[in-house]
């Protein structure tokens, strides 16, 4: 199962709550909005180990990308990281929401 901090870490990062969470089933949807409209979505599901992160610019998503495998999720400060382990890959995401948004996905074969 997915290691990850408790909501109130998460609703500290984001500036609320989930906009969506299925605590039972280990689910939450957080967004986080720019002052120009940017919206980030970053949602995960602790028992499916998949992280999905959403980026939408004036209704119209721009990207989506989804990844399973998620072993962590932490905070540290102003940064959110996530690692990611399956057979024969290694992944990371790193999110920084201010001072302005920076969202970087990696995945390396091992």
């Amino acid at each position: 199962m997915l290691d990850f901090p408790g909501e109130s870490v998460f609703e500290q990062f984001f500036g609320g709550p989930a906009v969506e969470s299925s605590p039972r089933d280990l689910f939450w949807r957080y967004e986080w909005r720019s002052a120009d409209g940017l919206v980030l979505r970053f949602s995960f599901h602790a028992l499916q180990r998949s992280i999905q992160t959403d980026l939408i610019f004036d209704g119209t998503t721009v990207s989506t990308v989804c990844h399973e495998g998620a072993t962590t999720i932490y905070v540290r400060g102003d940064s959110l990281s996530c690692s990611f382990s399956s057979a024969g890959s290694r992944g990371q995401l790193s999110l920084t929401l201010r001072p302005s948004l920076r969202l970087d996905w990696s995945t390396l074969e091992v």
